[in-house]
């Protein structure tokens, strides 16, 4: 037993020690949001042409006040790179709405199926894209993964996720994925998620929609049964009307309390399995924060925004992101720099598209990083 204890506490001082690395995000809720207003606006003005001039202020702003050892992060793209794949889009959309006018089955099943097809395409130029623009201390990211690569992967992906059940298998491929071709300087990323995380968030997801909708029908049957036994049968007749619109706001509240609800676990539980333990060579990143306050912070998010009429999701994502931020850290072994001398390295080409990239609930706090 002796032998044990002193096996035993040989091996912890065998392990070795390492040094916490802080992350923090130290913008400003209020100032994101009068940033992100004026975007908006001026890109409804310009009927969409300033957004990519939007984009980069609004990444150079979230990047700069992101802090990673206490030096922060950087977005080099400029405005005229993004500002071809917004054509693109624009151009797309304009010849779907054309022949939506004009009735033209023919244009719209060639511009659909072109779409389709090119959709795995315009993701990996977007993915070369931000990364290729993202630094950290004067080093840049990029993601080395060839087109084909990527093509065949996102095939596959779809084919893995056709059923419901094997969603969060196909995610842990896709991150993996994603994380084995992208660098840091020389350094890889990689990342290793949870699938009891991944299905939990599912389970959860699945559990509180079909838990909603049991709690819905259930009060429905009540109602009825209570308003058929004490009401006398010419007065039902009377009610119906406000019965039907009141049970029909009901139903709308319980409908997005679920909806949003779902999501929001979905997400939190999604986010924890990704970032918790994802490598940068040697450094692990660390999240103090558990699945289900992360979701509870998507929740308010997704709420929020809706019943704010949008207006409210800058603020509110400035403050998820110091939420995840501020609950962050990288674990470094000691005697181990994250920051070396040969951390530069080739080039790596990428074309300004990033047609897919929106700036809605799914940026969270992977916004090009």
């Amino acid at each position: 037993m002796s032998d044990e204890l002193t096996y035993q506490d040989q091996t912890e001082k065998d392990k070795p020690e390492s040094r916490k690395i802080p992350i923090q995000f130290i913008g400003s809720p209020r100032e994101y949001w009068k940033i992100y207003m004026i975007n908006l606006a001026l890109t409804i003005l310009t009927l969409g042409l300033y957004r990519p001039w939007a984009k980069v202020r609004q990444y150079k702003y979230l990047y700069n006040h992101l802090l990673v050892d206490g030096i922060p992060m950087d977005f080099t793209a400029k405005p005229i790179r993004l500002l071809f794949g917004q054509l693109i889009v624009m151009l797309f959309f304009g010849l779907y709405a054309y022949s939506q006018i004009t009735i033209n089955v023919t244009l719209s099943v060639i511009l659909i199926l072109t779409f389709i097809l090119m959709l795995p395409i315009l993701m990996w130029l977007s993915y070369r894209f931000f990364f290729r623009y993202t630094q950290w201390s004067g080093v840049s990211m990029s993601f080395t993964a060839s087109k084909s690569e990527f093509y065949l992967e996102t095939i596959i992906n779809s084919l893995v996720s056709i059923f419901f059940i094997t969603v969060p298998l196909a995610q842990r491929r896709w991150f993996k994925f994603i994380a084995r071709n992208a660098f840091w300087g020389n350094k890889q990323l990689s990342v290793n998620p949870s699938l009891e995380k991944l299905y939990t968030g599912l389970g959860l997801y699945i559990g509180t929609i079909a838990g909603g909708i049991f709690i819905f029908f259930t009060i429905l049957v009540v109602v009825m049964g209570v308003a058929t036994v004490s009401m006398p049968e010419e007065n039902l007749s009377n009610m119906s009307a406000g019965f039907v619109i009141g049970f029909t706001i009901l139903g709308l509240l319980i409908y997005l309390s679920i909806l949003f609800g779902g999501m929001a676990f979905l997400k939190g539980y999604t986010v924890h399995a990704i970032y918790h333990g994802l490598k940068i060579g040697s450094a692990k990143l660390k999240l103090n924060i558990k699945p289900l306050r992360l979701s509870w912070e998507y929740l308010k998010l997704y709420v929020l925004t809706i019943f704010s009429f949008g207006f409210a999701y800058p603020y509110l994502f400035a403050k998820l992101l110091a939420t995840i931020a501020n609950n962050a850290h990288l674990e470094l072994p000691e005697g181990e720099s994250l920051l070396t001398r040969d951390m530069a390295t080739e080039e790596v080409s990428a074309i300004g598209v990033e047609a897919l990239d929106d700036a809605g609930f799914d940026i969270d706090f992977d916004i090009g990083l």
